[in-house]
């Protein structure tokens, strides 16, 4: 039963250390949504004044 308990425990934290990662992925990938968006504005803003200036 002892070595039931340990596979138990170790199967536990293997399942907190996942949704961690996964949370931290998440994380990143809100982050590079954020990056992408201010990118297309400023590529937006530039084709804006590029347009002024032909």
């Amino acid at each position: 039963m002892k070595m039931n308990d340990e596979i138990g425990a170790l199967v536990l934290e293997l399942d907190r250390k996942q949704r961690v990662t996964i949370d931290k992925i998440d994380n990143v990938n809100a982050r590079i949504d954020s990056i992408s968006d201010k990118i297309r504005e400023i590529n937006s803003l530039c084709n804006d004044v590029k347009s002024t200036l032909n």
